[in-house]
């Protein structure tokens, strides 16, 4: 059973705070999507297996950008998918 993100789907917010300063640090989406112009649009599990982020796909973990502004120091916090379940296609 596939797994999707619930920070990517707004289910949640998960607010971190920066590691460096203590300020809050921003989302920025997923990690992968800033590897280049087309990433944004390849499939999810593809690029988990070039990322270098050991075991993100098998563990169901999708590795989102975040960034202070205020020290501009930027971190990968792994946040758990969650299980979905499969829709009938047809209804009795």
């Amino acid at each position: 059973m596939r797994g999707s993100c619930p920070v990517c789907n707004g289910f949640t917010v998960i607010g971190k705070n920066c590691t460096q300063c203590g300020k809050k640090a921003k989302d920025f989406g997923k990690h992968t999507d800033y590897f280049d112009n087309y990433s944004a649009y390849e499939e999810i599990d593809t690029v988990k297996l070039t990322d270098n982020i050991k075991n993100d796909q098998s563990e169901g973990l999708c590795p989102h950008l975040y960034y202070c502004e205020n020290c501009h120091k930027e971190s990968i916090v792994l946040i758990e998918e969650v299980a979905e379940k499969e829709t009938p296609l047809f209804f009795d």
